[in-house]
């Protein structure tokens, strides 16, 4: 269940660690440090905090194909987040997931509504291949497509990549499928990635 993921020094503690567990930290209009999650959440936290470990688990999607998910913890004074991410080239990528909770709650609570959230987000399906390729797939009687808004360095930044159902979308290939509702309306949400609609 493992992904090719590079290790980089933290410089509080200087223990080898994943990449994605690294955070920028600015200390000074002059200094920033790069630390460790576990060092970050005991400078925010501002005593002694237990940091929680949360082993891969690897979860099938509706397809049946297998999703290897990956977790951090991050304290953020008024609140405890914990993420759970794919990794491809030794970065998130893929299905991201994000739940808050109160940072006094016990981690493994919080764990276990992001869990259960995942669940349910694998056991949807926002897009099926067709005859003319991918087409947003029909709900409960709706075509609804979620997914979360991404930087495409193909398009330098001019428009986003959509990751839907945890594979990545150019605005182009959304647009092809969204020309098979030529006529109707849209309806388009934005939220936070720690919410659920």
């Amino acid at each position: 269940m493992s992904a090719e993921v590079q290790n980089e020094r933290c410089e509080d503690c200087g223990r080898h660690i994943p990449a994605y567990e690294m955070i920028h930290l600015t200390v000074s209009e002059t200094q920033s440090r790069q630390v460790c999650t576990r060092c970050f959440n005991k400078r925010i936290a501002g005593r002694d905090f237990e940091h929680p470990n949360f082993e891969p688990v690897m979860l099938k999607d509706a397809s049946g194909m297998s999703h290897v998910f990956y977790f951090t913890t991050r304290h953020g004074g008024s609140h405890l987040a914990i993420e759970a991410f794919e990794v491809e080239e030794g970065h998130p990528a893929g299905y991201r997931f994000q739940v808050l909770g109160d940072p006094e709650e016990e981690p493994l609570a919080i764990f276990l509504q992001l869990f259960e959230r995942m669940r349910r987000a694998l056991a949807r399906r926002h897009i099926e291949n067709g005859d003319l390729g991918p087409q947003i797939a029909k709900s409960g009687g709706a075509w609804v497509l979620r997914g979360q808004i991404e930087w495409d360095a193909n398009e330098d930044g001019r428009v986003p990549r959509l990751v839907v159902d945890g594979k990545a979308y150019t605005w182009d290939e959304i647009g092809r499928m969204l020309m098979a509702f030529e006529g109707f309306q849209v309806k388009m949400e934005v939220y936070d990635r720690s919410e659920e609609r």
